[in-house]
C-alpha cells in the first residue's frame, strides 16, 4: 500500500516463505511479454520430464512412504511440484521467484489439507483424491494467466518505487537494528498474538514442498528466530524484566493446571521480547512519530490477559504516550484457551488497534 503511494516502506519478516512472497509481490519490472515467454519454457520443460522421479524432502508426512497414515500430497502430486521447481531453475531469476509464488497459489488445491485458522487440516475424503504430475502442471498453469492479468493491468500504472529492496528477511530485532536512529515516521504492524500458536506451523507444506526449508534442523532454526508467542520452544527469560502487573499475572496463570507447563515462561518471554522491540521503536522512530499495534488479547484457565493494555503499559514505560486503543472486533476464545474446570468464566476476547506517539 505504502508502494503504491510512493512512500517508502521497510518490513521484516522471518517466515523464508512469507518473505518471498512479500518481495515478489512488491517488485515491479515484470512484463508481460517476459512472463509469457519464461512460463513457455518452464512448461516445456516440465512437461518433456514429467515422468522422471525426483528426490522427495526429508519431511517425514510430505508424501506417502511407509506405513505413514496421513500425508500432505499425493506421491505424484508431489512429484508434479518438484518438476515445477526443477525447469524454475533454468530460467531468470525475476520470473522464477514469481512462478514460485504461482506454484504456491496452488498447493492447497493439490494437497490433501487446507488451512484453517493458525493450522492445516485435512480435507474430506482427502484419500480419494488422485492428482497426476500433469493435473499440477495445468493447475500451475490456470493460475498463471491470472497473474498474468495482473501484470498486465501494473504495466498500465507504472511505479518507479519498489519496497522490495527494503523487505528484509529477518527477525524484526536483527531487522530494526539497521535502521538509523530517529528516521522513521510511523510504524504500522501486528505482532503475533499471545496464544501459544506456533506461526510456522500453518506455513509447513509451503515451507518443505517449495524447498524454504530442506531439513529438521532448518525448522528449529527459524523456531528460534521468531517472536515468543508458542511453546515449540524452550524459553528461559528473566523473571525480574518484566513490570509488576504483568508477573503477578504470569503467577496467577503458573497456579492452575494447564495443558502445556511451559505457557507462564512463553507468556514471560512475549512481554519481554515485546518491551525489547518497544525500546528499540523508540530509538528508530522521529519525534510525534505514531505506532499502530494490531493485537489480539487471550486467556489461560480463564484468566484474562489484555495484551492491548499491557504493551499500552509496556510502551509508556518506554517514553511512548498511549493515544487510542480501540476495539475492533471481538472473537471466541481457541478451543486451548477454554478451561471446564475453573469457577472463571470468559466467553470472548478482543482484537485491538494500540495507537501510540512518541512525544
Amino acid at each position: 500500500a505504502c508502494q503504491e503511494v510512493g512512500i517508502s516502506c521497510a518490513s521484516f519478516e522471518v517466515n523464508p516463505f512469507a518473505h518471498h512472497v512479500a518481495v515478489a509481490k512488491m517488485r515491479n519490472s515484470y512484463r508481460t511479454s517476459g512472463f509469457q515467454e519464461t512460463l513457455r519454457k518452464v512448461l516445456k520443460l516440465a512437461r518433456a520430464r514429467r515422468r522422471k522421479a525426483l528426490p522427495i524432502p526429508e519431511m517425514s508426512t510430505i508424501t506417502k512412504r511407509g506405513d505413514l497414515k496421513k500425508w500432505l500430497f499425493a506421491p505424484e502430486s508431489l512429484q508434479g511440484i518438484l518438476g515445477l521447481r526443477v525447469a524454475f531453475e533454468e530460467v531468470q531469476p525475476l520470473y522464477r521467484n514469481l512462478f514460485l509464488v504461482v506454484l504456491s497459489s496452488v498447493l492447497n488445491e493439490i494437497g490433501n489439507t487446507t488451512k484453517d485458522g493458525k493450522c492445516v487440516r485435512y480435507k474430506r475424503r482427502w484419500q480419494d483424491r488422485h492428482i497426476d504430475r500433469e493435473k499440477v502442471i495445468d493447475s500451475f498453469e490456470e493460475r498463471a494467466s491470472v497473474f498474468l492479468e495482473d501484470i498486465a493491468f501494473l504495466e498500465k500504472r507504472p511505479h518507479s518505487l519498489s519496497n522490495a529492496q527494503v523487505c528484509s528477511k529477518a527477525n524484526v530485532m536483527e531487522g530494526l537494528r539497521r535502521i538509523p536512529d530517529r528516521s522513521v515516521d510511523a510504524v504500522i504492524t501486528s505482532p503475533p498474538y499471545c496464544n501459544s500458536f506456533d506461526y510456522t506451523d500453518v506455513y509447513m507444506p509451503e515451507l518443505w514442498a517449495l524447498g524454504f526449508v530442506k531439513s529438521y534442523s532448518d525448522v528449529r532454526r527459524l523456531r528460534r528466530k521468531t517472536f515468543c508467542s508458542h511453546v515449540q520452544v524452550k524459553w528461559k527469560f528473566d523473571k525480574k524484566s518484566l513490570p509488576e502487573s504483568i508477573s503477578d499475572i504470569i503467577a496467577s496463570i503458573s497456579e492452575e493446571a494447564l495443558w502445556n507447563d511451559t505457557i507462564p515462561e512463553m507468556i514471560r518471554g512475549y512481554f519481554i521480547h515485546m518491551q525489547g522491540l518497544l525500546t528499540e521503536l523508540m530509538r528508530v522512530t522521529k519525534r510525534n512519530a505514531r505506532l499502530c499495534f494490531v493485537v489480539g488479547n487471550s486467556s489461560y484457565f480463564n484468566i484474562h490477559l489484555p495484551t492491548d493494555l499491557l504493551i499500552a503499559s509496556l510502551a509508556e514505560k518506554v517514553g511512548f504516550s498511549t493515544e487510542e486503543i480501540r476495539v475492533l472486533r471481538p472473537f471466541s476464545k481457541s478451543t486451548q484457551q477454554i478451561s471446564t474446570t475453573s469457577g472463571r468464566s470468559i466467553t470472548s476476547l478482543r482484537e485491538s488497534l494500540v495507537i501510540l506517539r512518541k512525544p
